[in-house]
């Protein structure tokens, strides 16, 4: 399986290997098309997924989560949360022990994610760049899009 995924890595252009690259480190946080919410700050983007609050600018918002230990997660809560998959799975159960709420709601894969997104009001969600599609909208991090120098989730 090594052998063949690195024989392919050699004969894709290089263009197309480091964006391939760029596009798996890049993360965004998108909401339903509908959603008044355009920009998120970052410290309430943290505090969404970690349970502490459950509105911004007055709108009720669902975070949904990946499972523990898929890739796109362990991303995540290494660049938002700053915890390994290890003390995440442990401040959900301290939550959950004092009765403090439970984590987000699980979606199993980024089309997943997107289809419930783009229907359930108020649902946010962040995924790979390159997994956006039409049902949702990519919002701002600290009135920062992927394209701009500074965007947070890089």
């Amino acid at each position: 399986m090594i052998a063949l995924l690195s024989a392919l890595l050699a004969i894709l252009p290089l263009g197309v290997e480091a964006k391939a690259a760029e596009s798996a480190n890049v993360l965004v946080i998108v909401v339903g098309k509908d959603s008044l919410l355009t920009n998120i700050p970052f410290n309430q983007l943290r505090r969404l997924f970690m349970a502490e609050i459950s509105e911004i600018d007055g709108q009720r918002m669902l975070p949904f989560n990946y499972e523990p230990g898929n890739d796109i997660r362990v991303v995540f809560d290494k660049m938002v949360l700053k915890m390994d998959p290890d003390a995440v799975g442990r401040y959900w159960v301290d939550r959950l022990i004092r009765g403090q709420g439970k984590a987000p709601p699980i979606v199993r894969s980024p089309e997943l994610a997107c289809a419930v997104v783009g229907k359930l009001k108020g649902a946010i969600v962040y995924l790979p760049i390159d997994k956006v599609n039409d049902s949702v909208r990519v919002i701002s991090v600290n009135g920062k899009m992927p394209k701009d120098q500074g965007y947070p989730l890089r």
